[in-house]
């Protein structure tokens, strides 16, 4: 690529102020010879990125004398580390920077991808940085790799590109006009007055979108695919606290008295800027900080509307009973008959009216229940995460016997099941396991027990899955039913208490704020979760409001230091509380569970590869047994496995997608997103540094529980005494 000859020159003036979000306003054309020289990235800057670069990469061992790469994983603690995009922007800007989409990273494309995304590197529009961001920007924005920007997708660039914030009404007229003046709608509508249909937009390519950009036709690009903060570049700082000084005329103000120009700061977790001002993290004001963790929640999961409809809480309550009992008939056959979605993805298991009937019996039948539950004794199967993936909990039921009272088939006559929350949201089928567990519940409401979990919570279900996926296949009644799904996770209870021996919790996590049970227990239902940004209450409850942000928001986006209790304090907590350990779903070990902080703290999850990230992970439960008053409880786990180029048992589609065969979409919605912060468990081996046993895959099945007898996984007892430490 060369610059076009015969062509006006124009200087490029780069704007100096520190962390500028703002980029250089587009220019005809451009003196350089290169990308690099027109973004002015010479040297120092391809240092100054590999040095960080270096730090967060995985290394290749020496016999492979393979180049170092950042994973994905790696690529998210890089940009989280040095606060440089939202937590929703990580995946694709991943996707967009790995231009051979091999699944990794190596330095050149993190530089070429990092200096095209820099908040000071210029968008001139017929040159090398047009063409080369045009690229990147329209790789970032189309979220399903289709190769095209579908409506949804244009309308994001959009909204991206207006300068004034646009209601979703007016957003979509806006998409519509932009679609029409830049020919992407059919003749026939364009002659018309109808201008909102979505089936006469026609989605640009790539070739496309560029040739919008350089003839000016598409306005505003050049605020796209920009990174908040530079990776190329150092920063300087003051040694003091003080107000920086903003530029005047573009003339970057000489440094302040006693600092010097090469005065950098060495790592950003060594100091915090808020608001233009530097802090020692020891002198830093505890709320300027709580702040800027703050926001990336607020703008990945805004507060969601309240509920404006009039629910019937008595409606079908008289055929809730046999309503649930039709739904799960088709537990009694070998295949689920009646269970399986459809392969058109329609939503046939029952009709909204039913859904609502259940929820209100459901309801009922909570609402008197305990906050914290202390009727569960063992047997007992603890099931974590479920994320709507409905072959993983049939595949539990088929492999780990089935909740009903068959002889042979199920184990309901003896066996309790406790859930832990996240039934909804990620997953494919959110309504379909809803649907199930609920009507457990309504058949059998002293065997099944169903805690609140992460996602039970409007303010994250109206933008994670539920409430799309309600309207896309429940049609009319779709906003009765998300309505009616949100005041039944109201009534759920938050923990219980299994044996008097152990502590199910269904958030997930010991928050800071947590000291004593009595805590959980006094709240009522049906209760309404708060969100950070909401009006606080009065004094006297703000302490009842921070145990429960601290159980619903992800901890590491809530407080500077987390509200996660680590190590010694869950178990002093247990120590405290009488515990032998508590047991939870919110992180997401590789192995589908974990044994973690001396055995004090149990992790369990129960869906397979969550958020279809390529690390991938197996999925568990839990059996807790006890064979007699006077002896030990045991917990078992049983593993699911799935593995690639298999076909799942029940379907006989295939798993995960091979060299040979295109992908699946085992999900809807499609993941667009980075996995929930906290979510992922980064380590695999326990407190003495050994790792996690190993588990052999299975050759001759796609989903299977391990049962073989070469495959071993630990045993946790638990002695009748409680701990004392």
């Amino acid at each position: 690529m060369v610059s076009p000859k015969g062509r006006e020159r124009a200087a490029v003036t780069i704007s100096t102020h520190r962390d500028a979000h703002n980029p250089p306003v587009e220019l005809p054309s451009s003196s350089a010879s290169n990308f690099f020289e027109e973004a002015q990235a010479g040297a120092a800057e391809e240092a100054e990125l590999r040095r960080k670069f270096q730090k967060f990469a995985s290394k290749s061992s020496a016999e492979l004398s393979e180049p170092d790469v950042l994973t994905f994983e790696d690529f998210t603690r890089l940009l989280e580390h040095y606060d440089t995009t939202s937590l929703a922007s990580l995946v694709p800007y991943f996707y967009a920077i790995d231009r051979n989409r091999d699944g990794k990273l190596d330095f050149q494309e993190f530089f070429l991808g990092s200096v095209a995304a820099d908040p000071q590197t210029v968008h001139i529009l017929n040159s090398f940085t047009g063409r080369e961001r045009a690229n990147f920007t329209f790789d970032y924005y189309d979220v399903n790799r289709s190769g095209f920007l579908e409506l949804e997708e244009f309308q994001k660039v959009c909204r991206d590109c207006a300068l004034p914030s646009l209601d979703e009404h007016a957003l979509r007229r806006h998409t519509f006009e932009k679609a029409r003046d830049l020919g992407l709608m059919e003749e026939s509508q364009r002659r018309g007055r109808v201008l909102d249909d979505e089936s006469s937009f026609i989605p640009p390519n790539q070739k496309q979108f560029y040739e919008f950009i350089s003839t000016e036709r598409l306005r505003g690009t050049s605020r796209l695919f920009r990174f908040q903060k530079t990776l190329i570049k150092q920063r300087s700082r003051p040694k003091r606290a003080v107000l920086a000084p903003e530029p005047v005329d573009g003339t970057e103000l000489p440094p302040a008295e006693g600092d010097t120009e090469d005065a950098t700061t060495e790592e950003p977790s060594d100091y915090e800027d808020v608001d233009g001002l530097f802090f020692d993290k020891e002198e830093s004001p505890r709320i300027a900080s709580q702040d800027a963790r703050t926001m990336p929640y607020t703008d990945l999961l805004p507060v969601a509307p309240p509920c404006e409809l009039h629910l019937d809480t008595e409606k079908g309550l008289d055929d809730a009973f046999q309503i649930a009992a039709e739904v799960l008939k088709g537990l009694s056959h070998s295949n689920f008959e009646g269970l399986i979605p459809p392969a058109d993805g329609s939503f046939t298991l029952a009709t909204a009216d039913d859904i609502c009937a259940l929820c209100n019996a459901a309801a009922i039948l909570m609402k008197d229940e305990d906050m914290v539950l202390t009727h569960l004794q063992p047997p007992l199967k603890v099931f974590g995460a479920l994320h709507g993936q409905i072959w993983d909990l049939l595949s539990h039921f088929k492999w780990h016997f089935r909740p009903t009272e068959d002889e042979g088939h199920g184990d309901l006559l003896y066996m309790s099941y406790l859930f832990l929350g996240d039934y909804a949201d990620r997953g494919s089928h959110s309504l379909e396991v809803l649907t199930i567990l609920l009507s457990l519940k309504v058949l059998h409401p002293n065997r099944i027990s169903l805690l609140r979990g992460h996602h039970e919570n409007r303010h994250v279900n109206y933008h994670l899955g539920l409430r799309e996926e309600c309207e896309k296949r429940l049609g009319t009644g779709a906003m009765e039913v998300y309505e009616q799904l949100n005041r039944t996770f109201e009534h759920m209870s938050l923990a219980a208490n299994m044996g008097g021996k152990m502590l199910a919790l269904g958030p997930g996590i010991v928050s800071s704020s947590l000291h004593r049970l009595d805590q959980l227990r006094k709240y009522r239902k049906p209760l309404y979760l708060p969100h950070p940004l909401q009006q606080r209450p009065e004094k006297a409850e703000r302490l009842n409001e921070q145990v429960l942000l601290e159980l619903f928001t992800p901890s590491d986006l809530l407080q500077p230091e987390g509200c996660e209790r680590e190590a010694e304090q869950v178990k002093a907590f247990c120590a405290m509380q009488k515990l032998n350990a508590v047991v939870a779903s919110r992180q997401i070990p590789a192995t589908g569970f974990a044994f973690d902080f001396g055995n004090r703290l149990i992790r369990v999850c129960s869906c397979v590869n969550y958020c279809d990230l390529r690390r991938g992970n197996l999925a568990a439960i839990l059996y807790v047994v006890q064979q007699d008053e006077s002896s030990a409880v045991t917990i078992r786990p049983k593993v699911l496995a799935a593995y690639p180029d298999r076909k799942d048992f029940l379907s006989g589609r295939p798993l995960l997608p091979t060299p040979s065969r295109a992908p699946v979409n085992l999900r809807w919605p499609r993941q667009s997103r980075a996995p929930t912060p906290g979510r992922l468990r980064d380590t695999q081996a326990d407190e003495t540094g050994h790792p996690v046993t190993s588990i052999r895959l299975l050759e001759d099945q796609a989903t299977a529980a391990v049962e073989d007898e070469t495959v071993h996984f630990p045993v946790l007892s638990f002695a009748k005494a409680s701990p004392q430490g």
